[in-house]
């Protein structure tokens, strides 16, 4: 998995679009995200990270996991 985050203007820049593009189908990773939202540098716009919760729904469903009831 990648789960990219960063700058709007880093993430919309065209050698971002082919360094994914080479991951997703060259090395085979599943990137996730990035998402829109409030970033860190203060910007509003796409490359945040996805959420965790969509991280962990990526994984578990990658894995094929299931809910433990052991405590």
């Amino acid at each position: 998995f990648i789960f990219p985050a960063m700058n709007t203007l880093m993430y919309e820049h065209p050698l971002t679009a082919e360094h994914l593009r080479i991951v997703k189908e060259i090395l085979n990773y599943q990137v996730v995200g990035p998402i829109s939202k409030a970033l860190a540098c203060g910007d509003i716009g796409i490359g945040a990270m996805a959420e965790w919760t969509d991280v962990v729904d990526a994984v578990v469903q990658r894995f094929n996991l299931k809910k433990s009831r052991k405590l």
